[in-house]
């Protein structure tokens, strides 16, 4: 009569039943070394180490949330090499390039006001979509509102696009901001009168 092999254990060898198998030390050591990526800022390791502990272990929910947190702060910090590498296209001459690197920016982002305002400020200066420019201008104003760039820009593209009103309270809220602003001033002393 054969001999009846005996069945694996939580090991995974047989003959070895009840013994913690290495994938549990390797699934904490690896929630442990994201945790402190994430405190060091080393957001693309902790993403990366977060997205391997939930391949193999995808009903974790720390995990999940630990990943979704990563992948914000990644994207943020991505954000912000592109608008970045945009402003560097741009004083260079390369409108199109940085266009390219704001919008990446905008879409890693919705948060940054930043590449909002100076995809708004380029496109608008480009003449592309006068909708999204605007949606983009409005977003900054919004993020940062303390920012007389992002009144001016606004207003800019609310003129261009025949909102004068909304333009004249754009350029108001810029004024508000920089009473000296010879920009805000030009352009409410034009729009006095147009209605």
């Amino acid at each position: 009569m054969m001999a009846r092999p005996k069945r694996a254990g939580r090991s995974g060898r047989p003959g070895w039943p009840g013994i913690p198998t290495a994938r549990t030390g390797r699934l904490a050591e690896l929630i442990a070394r994201g945790k402190a990526a994430i405190a060091s800022g080393d957001w693309e390791r902790a993403y990366h180490d977060f997205h391997q502990v939930q391949t193999m272990d995808p009903k974790n929910r720390e995990v999940a949330l630990l990943l979704v947190k990563a992948r914000r702060g990644h994207d943020s910090q991505r954000a912000t090499i592109e608008v970045a590498r945009g402003r560097e296209m741009e004083r260079h001459g390369d409108t199109h390039g940085a266009m390219s690197a704001y919008r990446l920016a905008c879409s890693l982002d919705d948060q940054n006001a930043e590449a909002a305002w100076r995809c708004a400020r380029l496109g608008h200066l480009l003449g592309q979509d006068a909708a999204e420019s605007r949606g983009l201008a409005q977003r900054a104003v919004e993020l940062e509102p303390d920012k007389v760039e992002h009144h001016l820009t606004l207003g800019k593209v609310l003129l261009d696009s025949g909102s004068k009103k909304l333009a004249k309270r754009a350029f108001e809220d810029a004024a508000k901001l920089a009473p000296d602003n010879a920009e805000a001033k030009a352009a409410l002393k034009k729009l006095r009168w147009t209605f």
